[in-house]
């Protein structure tokens, strides 16, 4: 197993695994989680206006906030995987800050892509909330005096983020969910998921 936490893609099926994005760098990094709980809000806002004679205000639409938290589990079978492991941690947690250039004048915002398997494919955003936490109730830590090496089995990670799309997602008039073409043959709902291959199973 290579310990080159950017190397993985051809060793795997990603479909199958978590993976993270950095749009700055367009560094990819691949997890292979228990995915714990994946929870999506959608807050639409909306302004009333007043209006004489009227006992209800009047709605005006303002915008759509749209968030998701997920949490999962990686399990560390061996030093080596633990190495990785941490090495990955180490990568979502520089997704949670800037880029400067040498004088600091020129700021990359950390915007970011995920995928959770074929449920979300692409989904753009930023992180707003990240935690790490040692999972002493499951699993312990491998201690190797030989190599003078220490780190836990199980570790939780739970992650909340802002969704930035690519195109604003709408109801067609058959009632399904598509992010922005009105079209059988390309659609994408707004989870990022191409299902035209299913749509046209006869």
């Amino acid at each position: 197993m290579s310990t080159d936490i950017f190397n993985e893609e051809e060793d795997l099926d990603t479909n199958l695994y978590l993976s993270f994005e950095d749009i700055r760098t367009n560094k990819i990094v691949y997890f292979r989680p228990t995915i714990d709980s994946i929870t999506t809000d959608v807050q639409p806002t909306f302004e009333e206006e007043q209006f004489l004679g009227r006992t209800e205000g009047l709605p005006s639409y303002q915008t759509t906030n749209k968030s998701k938290s997920f949490s999962f589990k990686l399990y560390c079978g061996t030093p080596k995987e633990q190495l990785l492991n941490i090495k990955k941690l180490n990568f979502l947690d520089s997704l949670c800050y800037p880029i400067h250039n040498s004088d600091h004048t020129i700021i990359k915002n950390p915007l970011i892509r995920i995928n959770i398997g074929t449920y979300f494919k692409k989904i753009g955003g930023y992180i707003t909330s990240m935690t790490h936490t040692i999972n002493n109730d499951e699993a312990g830590w491998t201690v190797d005096k030989e190599n003078n090496f220490m780190a836990p089995k199980i570790i939780d990670v739970s992650i909340s983020m802002v969704i930035i799309h690519n195109r604003m997602p709408f109801y067609d008039e058959g009632e399904r969910f598509e992010s922005g073409e009105n079209s059988e043959t390309n659609f994408q709902n707004n989870y990022g998921i191409d299902y035209s291959n299913i749509l046209n199973e006869s």
